[in-house]
């Protein structure tokens, strides 16, 4: 039995997935320092706090990161259970999270397109960015890990009309992040275009259980947790003034430039191979899926304008869009060269060799586009977008230079061989 025939087992297959994804996420973690958490007074205090004391009467816990508790409550309980410290219950989290989610991007990629080296392609593109993997083995007390796996398996089940795993599965994942509604809100959306169709009683079901149970897993945590303060970008019951950052944020032009660069830095793997035929075979590829992607990306850009100021990170859950955009476009046969140079480009920008600095400033201008933080870094950055840029347009000519010189030279070499 050769090694092609036994790639196609789905079981040895997805074993050697497992295996190839736990390998990036160890070398990542490898090239990255760890937080010298006396420094600062962050979200992670909050997320150490309810791992050590849960949630019962505990007195410091805090909006909206108190709503996110699976993810510290299991780092807790990991620790306890294995006699270690909750630092490493959290770092546990990140590998399985982070594999888990290297995984899912495989099997969505694998969706759009069959051929290997496509879905791991769309893999290194996600683990190359800064804040999907890297950044959680500095900061590690975030929730994210968790919740990017669990909203590609939302996603997935989605597109396989499984809606019932798509609603469970994103209720779960609203104990680890907000922008676990956004499937929801996706189905929903199709499901009325369902029934305006078809005026279909079951339609209206689906709608109705999907919009009491999400509800349910929004409110219930926030009506029962007792919490010592706010720290919410637009909290309206604990702290009212916040709803003035509903037009502070989308009017201030610095957040404004921000939110783009953020956008235009994290689908930097699709900017690098676009061009105008591309854009409209991958446009076509899509025909079934532009509503899902409108759906999709609006409710994310919405939570992200208003999430807070780590607009970096919140972007990167439009990691299903740019898979998707991502694939469909290396079906139409990209060269090799120009992806090689995508991914050690996209490497490059988001710095993954590099340690995280351990001051303020530098931290917040290490990938820049914090809240609305514009300044000369922030500028280079965008100059280095613009360099990587150039540099695609440049290699495509040369690989258009290079066909037709092998295209003029074979005719002669028939001639010289008759």
């Amino acid at each position: 039995m050769n090694i092609r025939s036994l790639h196609r087992r789905p079981a040895v297959r997805y074993g050697l997935v497992v295996a190839g994804c736990a390998l990036i996420v160890i070398g990542l973690d490898l090239f990255t320092n760890l937080m010298d958490r006396s420094r600062y007074l962050w979200d992670f205090v909050v997320y150490f706090d309810m791992a050590e004391n849960g949630l019962v009467g505990n007195p410091n816990l805090w909006a909206p990161f108190v709503y996110r508790f699976l993810t510290p409550l299991l780092a807790g309980n990991l620790a306890a259970l294995l006699s270690v410290s909750t630092e490493t219950g959290f770092v546990i989290l990140n590998y399985v999270g982070g594999i888990w989610q290297l995984v899912m991007v495989y099997v969505l990629a694998e969706h759009f397109s069959r051929r290997a080296w496509h879905a791991w392609t769309a893999v290194a593109a996600i683990a190359l960015s800064l804040y999907q993997i890297k950044y959680m083995f500095w900061d590690v007390a975030r929730p994210d890990p968790l919740a990017y796996p669990l909203m590609a398996i939302a996603v997935l089940a989605l597109f396989h009309k499984r809606y019932g795993m798509c609603v469970a599965v994103s209720c779960i994942g609203l104990l680890t992040r907000e922008f676990l509604i956004v499937p929801p809100i996706v189905l929903e959306l199709l499901l009325l275009q369902d029934y305006w169709r078809t005026r279909s009683r079951a339609t209206l079901r689906w709608m109705v259980f999907t919009f009491v149970l999400v509800s349910l897993f929004v409110i219930v945590p926030r009506a029962l947790i007792p919490i010592y303060d706010t720290g919410q970008y637009v909290d309206p019951v604990n702290d009212p003034g916040s709803l003035k950052n509903l037009l502070r944020a989308p009017l201030s032009e610095r957040r404004d430039f921000n939110f783009a660069f953020n956008l235009i830095s994290y689908f930097l793997p699709v900017l690098l191979l676009l061009t105008p035929d591309r854009a409209r075979r991958a446009w076509a590829d899509l025909a079934g899926y532009r509503w899902f992607l409108l759906f999709f990306i609006v409710p994310v850009l919405v939570l992200t304008m208003y999430g807070g100021t780590d607009l970096s990170r919140f972007v990167t859950y439009l990691f299903i869009p740019l898979v998707m955009m991502l694939v469909v476009m290396l079906r139409h046969g990209i060269p090799a060269v120009e992806v090689l140079y995508m991914l050690v480009a996209v490497a490059i920008y988001n710095k993954i060799f590099l340690p995280i600095p351990d001051l303020l400033d530098p931290i917040l201008d290490f990938y820049g586009g914090y809240d609305n933080r514009v300044n000369v870094v922030t500028l280079m950055r965008l100059y280095e977008v613009a360099a990587f840029m150039v540099g695609a347009v440049l290699l495509r000519g040369l690989l258009v230079l290079a066909a037709r010189r092998n295209s003029n030279m074979a005719p002669e070499q028939a001639e010289q061989g008759a």
